[in-house]
């Protein structure tokens, strides 16, 4: 995957102008995309797999192939009444935009 490469030099690049040693997380945002493109992600290193639909994610994850080893992350706006299928589906929740959510995930 030159792309991927070529991402991560920009990243390093970005840190050392910046002077940072922070650590930076690569999420792929795989709306849309099938599980066979997220299995090339996490086989290429992409471990962290961003959805921004619950429902969407479901399906996605359920169709990867079960020894890979990757994060879920829900990226997406959160609806109230889908907060408790995300919380069994997820491993973060990275997008929470209001007070009233926060207190539902506690």
């Amino acid at each position: 995957m030159i792309e991927l490469s070529r991402v991560k030099d920009k990243i390093d690049s970005a840190l050392k102008k910046s002077n940072r040693v922070d650590s930076v997380t690569i999420v792929a945002a795989t709306k849309l995309r099938n599980q066979k493109t997220v299995e090339t992600c996490i086989r290429n290193g992409i471990i962290d797999i961003g959805e921004n639909r619950v429902q969407e994610a479901v399906k996605k994850f359920n169709a990867i192939e079960p020894e890979l080893v990757y994060n879920k992350r829900m990226i997406g706006h959160l609806q109230t009444n889908k907060i408790n299928k995300a919380l069994r589906i997820f491993d973060t929740i990275d997008s929470v935009d209001s007070l009233h959510i926060a207190k539902q995930l506690v």
